[in-house]
């Protein structure tokens, strides 16, 4: 992935912002689903979770076009 946005010249800048966010996204999702799981299930709180991801790409894809 980094060499696909190297080729692209995009700043390193960015590249090191959007990986930070990531990380951070990461640590949020692993610190708030234990508490999604008391509240509301595991079963139920992995259905959301992977709502809300399939959103996300369906967001990416469609700004794509």
């Amino acid at each position: 992935m980094l060499a696909y946005l190297k080729s692209h010249r995009y700043p390193d800048a960015f590249v090191a912002g959007m990986r930070g966010i990531g990380v951070v996204t990461g640590l949020l999702g692993t610190l708030v689903m234990p508490f999604l799981e008391k509240r509301i299930g595991l079963v139920r709180a992995g259905t959301w979770s992977i709502l809300c991801v399939l959103l996300r790409l369906l967001e990416t894809v469609l700004s794509a076009c």
